[in-house]
């Protein structure tokens, strides 16, 4: 196997919280018998060296898993579940700057919290009627984050993501207590175990590839979750187009029926191939070999 890494460096069209204005990684390819398969290593910055070597994996995973779909002469989508869907749902970005899609009726719009209760419930305001997923990003105190609930509790809320400064499952399952809706897990994942999540009654984790090593393991804790009757939202984790694609295909291995967080390639100025962009709330899987992109 030939292994070869080219460093990126791309702008988004606005600061995108935990990474600013700019996105930093590598591109991986993996050459053996003139089939070439590619990975994307997008660490996030906040996740520090853990999130370097997660990410790293992701792209060595991505690169080999790649060159075998395109080898095989299928999507990665189907050759990770032969029965992987052929569209997946998205939700739609809040605000619909920067490029990113306008929402339909009925789709889910993800809106990102800041810090402050707030100023978190005005943006909500300003939301208007859509049904919401909304991402703290570990942002409230436990205080806080009862107050945001309490608040929003009658709203039409897809999802909270991530409320918790110091997150535990104790203080999450209290959170979860308040509402109707999901309190769903995304970084706190490994940290909490997975093992401990998934049997704690928390009713929705989110599967975010390039954080927890890969598709293949995207997709082994996917089925364990889907096992143990707890909710799979994919996203990525705002990649260059080949991990953008990636996440697509193991949301469609997936294949929940929720709508996944896939339409940030369009929060990219630049980026290194196209990326998926979904239409009307819905966005297709290529039929094409592995990827079905190259950089």
């Amino acid at each position: 196997m030939r292994w070869l890494t080219t460093r990126y460096d791309l702008a988004l069209r606005r600061p995108w919280p935990g990474i600013g204005v700019r996105r930093r990684g590598w591109i991986v390819s993996a050459a053996k018998d003139g089939v070439t398969g590619f990975g994307d290593c997008a660490p996030l910055p906040l996740l520090g060296r853990n999130g370097f070597a997660q990410a790293t994996a992701c792209a060595i995973e991505t690169a080999l898993c790649d060159r075998a779909a395109r080898a095989a002469g299928v999507s990665l989508a189907r050759w990770l579940n032969p029965n992987a869907a052929s569209r997946v749902k998205v939700n739609a970005v809040f605000p619909g700057s920067a490029g990113a899609s306008p929402a339909r009726p009925l789709q889910v719009v993800k809106l990102k919290l800041p810090g402050d209760v707030a100023e978190a419930l005005r943006r909500i305001e300003q939301a208007g009627t859509a049904t919401l997923r909304l991402d703290a990003n570990r942002g409230f105190s436990f205080d806080e984050a009862a107050t945001l609930l309490r608040a929003i509790a009658d709203l039409p809320i897809d999802h909270v993501e991530e409320p918790l400064r110091d997150p535990t499952l104790s203080a999450l399952l209290a959170l979860q207590a308040m509402v109707p809706f999901p309190i769903a897990v995304d970084e706190s994942l490994d940290e909490l175990g997975i093992d401990a999540v998934l049997s704690s009654g928390l009713r929705r984790i989110v599967v975010k590839p390039m954080v927890l090593g890969g598709p293949l393991r995207s997709l082994e804790i996917a089925g364990r979750a889907k096992a143990a009757g707890v909710e799979v939202v994919v996203t990525t984790a705002m990649d260059s187009a080949i991990g953008a694609w990636m996440a697509a295909h193991v949301a469609a291995a997936v294949d929940t029926g929720l709508a996944h967080g896939l339409d940030t390639a369009r929060w990219l100025a630049e980026d290194v191939a196209p990326g998926p962009e979904p239409v009307a709330g819905w966005l297709d899987i290529p039929d094409r070999p592995g990827l079905g992109v190259v950089p």
